[in-house]
């Protein structure tokens, strides 16, 4: 399995930390204020969210899953994926070279000073950018801005058409099914029942937030793969970005 550190425990940091603790990665260092966390056995992040919540939003003691205290290094432990996710300006030209991570995701706001971007390069290490893996928060920022443009919450004007949409699909299945003389009772699974109402407004929210971040980072690979960057994901993410600019302004004749 992989191994991921994770430097700041916040609400990028844990949340990112218990993703990936879902999908089978062992948390092997939490590096957080106060108290820097190392587990060979691996850190539960939702055992350690619960336990800093009710100890001061401190991790300093916490022992489960044979986690005990590490020294100031352990950002720099061999590793899969690192996320630095604590502050900006906490991966310089200084200590880059001692990262050994294969990935580092970049969840806080500029952690990576431009210097140490080239000798992570040179390193081979796949930075994720924070232009692009913390871009969640303001999307969902920017659907919030659309709902109060609009004075009516996601849904509530469809909710209607797809409780109805969806007991016609099933009424159809059912009729076609004793037409070829199968006598049977079409029902919901739990999982489509759930949906049956229509979406709720956080599951539309949700579901457009991992589309959006889905096609931003297709679009980024492309990028890197259109103009040969190789692994300089943080070079195609601007032009990405540069390029829808482009776009908008020759859309609307600004260009020069």
């Amino acid at each position: 399995g992989k191994t991921a550190i994770v430097q700041g425990f916040g609400n990028v940091g844990s949340w990112a930390a218990a993703y990936l603790f879902k999908n089978g990665v062992k948390i092997i260092g939490v590096c957080e204020h106060g108290a820097n966390l190392t587990s060979t056995e691996g850190i539960n992040p939702i055992e350690l969210m619960k336990y800093m919540r009710g100890n001061k939003r401190s991790a300093k003691g916490y022992s489960q899953g044979g986690a005990k205290e590490a020294g100031p290094d352990l950002l720099y432990q061999k590793c899969d994926i690192l996320v630095v996710a604590a502050k900006e300006k906490t991966i310089t030209a200084e200590n880059a070279p001692k990262i050994q991570a294969k990935i580092m995701a970049e969840g806080a706001n500029g952690p990576t000073v431009p210097s140490a971007s080239d000798v992570l390069l040179q390193k081979k290490v796949l930075v994720i950018p924070d232009l692009l893996c913390n871009a969640g928060g303001v999307t969902v920022s920017y659907f919030e801005f659309l709902k109060n443009l609009n004075h009516v919450s996601f849904g509530k004007l469809s909710i209607k058409f797809w409780r109805d949409s969806n007991t016609a699909l099933l009424d159809s299945v059912e009729k076609s099914l004793k037409a070829a003389s199968v006598n049977a009772k079409v029902a919901p699974t739990p999982a489509f029942a759930s949906f049956m109402d229509g979406a709720s407004e956080q599951h539309i929210v949700g579901t457009g937030l991992e589309y959006s971040m889905t096609k931003a980072c297709a679009n980024v690979a492309a990028a890197a793969k259109s103009y040969n960057l190789g692994i300089d994901l943080r070079t195609a993410a601007y032009i990405t970005s540069i390029e829808k600019i482009f776009a908008t302004y020759d859309e609307h004749g600004l260009a020069f």
